[in-house]
């Protein structure tokens, strides 16, 4: 789930060599153009995703996967990870129930399915025998990016994937009581950071 590069470009600075990989294909040619402008040329990109076999990928000493890991079988995914990493893996996960706020969500209407919580990874990988570790990444504020009720209210139906109209409604109506005013900000968003040895 590399996304546009906002990790591998860094790391392709500072080692010898990125494999990227993302399902979407608009995503590894945002990359490309990204590693284009920087100057980056060690990153090689393969269009596949978390249910795709994997046996075309080479070997790494690290695999990451950064706010990629909701997927419908969490655990064939991180021993993917642990198979194709000869050193270490590093995942990062939503720590809570949703990526919004959910006072937010209350306000407009909105219900969500609730996926299991960050515990989860750590407890899959004990069974196989690894110590993960934990560490903490806290936001400033929360996971919506935002200047503006246009930008907040387009933020929310990213994130939420959709909204009606009612709930678009009191979304803009929750913007003015309480952003605008200042009065209450969304909550930060913590991320769980877990590593895990790969070799036992």
């Amino acid at each position: 789930g590399c996304g546009p590069g906002t990790l591998a470009i860094p790391l392709a600075k500072q080692v010898k060599e990125v494999i990227a990989i993302d399902f979407s294909a608009q995503m590894l040619a945002e990359l490309e153009a990204y590693a284009a402008r920087e100057g980056v040329t060690n990153i090689k990109t393969y269009h596949i995703g978390w249910e795709d076999d994997w046996s075309i990928l080479p070997p790494v000493d690290i695999a990451v996967a950064s706010r990629s890991v909701e997927v419908k079988d969490i655990d064939t995914a991180l021993s993917k990870m642990s198979t194709h990493a000869r050193k270490a893996c590093y995942v990062t996960y939503k720590a809570g129930g949703s990526f919004v706020d959910m006072d937010i969500l209350d306000f407009i209407g909105k219900k969500i399915i609730g996926k299991p919580d960050f515990w989860y990874i750590p407890v899959l990988l004990y069974q196989y025998g690894y110590l993960p570790r934990i560490d903490y990444i806290a936001t400033q504020r929360g996971s919506l990016r935002y200047t503006n009720e246009e930008e907040f209210v387009e933020s929310l139906i990213w994130s939420l994937g959709g909204l009606d109209e009612t709930q678009i409604a009191k979304a803009r109506e929750y913007y003015q009581l309480f952003i605008l005013s200042r009065e209450r900000n969304p909550k930060p968003f913590t991320w769980a950071f877990i590593g895990w040895e790969t070799v036992k």
